[in-house]
């Protein structure tokens, strides 16, 4: 276990490093801190333009829209069908706005940009050959480790870095920011985030394995990703919904279906749905090295 976690760790570093020296590093902080930034400041503007409404309206908008605004009936109302549960929206109420904000909005995109940075981690490899030097040091199961746990750490790197520039932004941009609390929350939920995004990583991975062509890896990467979402969709469906064997097996293999449980403020809530987006990535990931290691590296 010693030797995979030193060998996983040094492809890890490796694979880090190849990024900072690329332009890959530049496209990573155009995609996360640009569209953060982007997204907050679009987000502050509303808030403003709400505020200015409110106080128009009477001395209850004195307070600030990023006071009082999710403490409205209809702010209630909203959160609790985005969450499922009245009692966990009047809970997430009480966050600083922005921090929320950030995080549905983390949980949102991060699907695609696993799937953007991970699709080539392997198929890179195999297609120029490199990967044959590698496993003549180590075995083929550290190598893969080793791709899985860097590609998380850049993906959580970009997750912490796009919440450090909507924190730099709302406190530049609002009147009522609250530094401390906002950050808190900016970490917390950018950490829950990145396990969700870590179970479309391992499966951005899975399809890595399997294809030679960098171009392919993609396609085939984002096809994944689009049959993931349908089923996500089908379980939706009623006649699904009915069948509760086929609606139990679907929700406990798809991403999504552990999505709300990630808001929870309760730990004993929120700890299987972590679980289970860490079992998801690796048994993604583990797929397709199972096909790659019958096959020729």
């Amino acid at each position: 276990m010693s030797q995979l976690i030193r060998d996983a760790w040094l492809v890890a570093a490796y694979e880090l490093a190849e990024v900072i020296r690329s332009k890959r590093l530049w496209v990573l902080m155009l995609l996360y801190v640009g569209g953060a930034v982007l997204g907050a400041s679009l987000f502050i503007e509303a808030l403003q333009s709400i505020e200015d409404t409110l106080a128009a309206l009477g001395p209850e908008g004195q307070q600030g829209a990023s006071v009082g605004l999710l403490a409205t009936p209809q702010a209630q109302e909203l959160l609790s069908w985005y969450v499922g549960d009245p009692a966990v929206a009047a809970r997430l109420a009480v966050l600083p706005p922005l921090a929320l904000f950030y995080g549905w909005m983390a949980l949102s995109f991060i699907p695609v940009l696993a799937t953007v940075t991970g699709a080539e981690a392997v198929s890179a490899d195999l297609a120029s050959g490199a990967v044959r030097y590698v496993l003549l040091r180590i075995p083929p199961l550290h190598y893969s480790a080793g791709k899985l746990l860097g590609q998380y750490l850049l993906l959580l790197w970009g997750i912490l870095v796009g919440a450090a520039g909507v924190w730099l932004t709302g406190s530049m941009s609002m009147a009522d920011f609250a530094p401390f609390d906002s950050a808190m929350w900016l970490v917390r939920l950018g950490l829950r985030a990145s396990v969700y995004g870590f179970a479309f990583l391992g499966l951005a991975l899975g399809v890595s394995h399997m294809c030679r062509s960098r171009s392919f890896a993609r396609a085939y990467a984002f096809l994944a990703l689009f049959t993931v979402s349908s089923l996500t969709w089908l379980t939706e469906w009623e006649p699904v919904r009915q069948r509760v064997w086929l609606r139990q097996f679907t929700e406990g293999v798809l991403p999504s279906s552990y999505r709300l449980d990630l808001w929870n403020p309760e730990l004993s809530q929120r700890l299987p749905a972590l679980l289970g987006l860490l079992v998801l990535g690796l048994g993604y990931c583990g797929l397709g090295y199972l096909y790659r290691v019958r096959r020729d590296w």
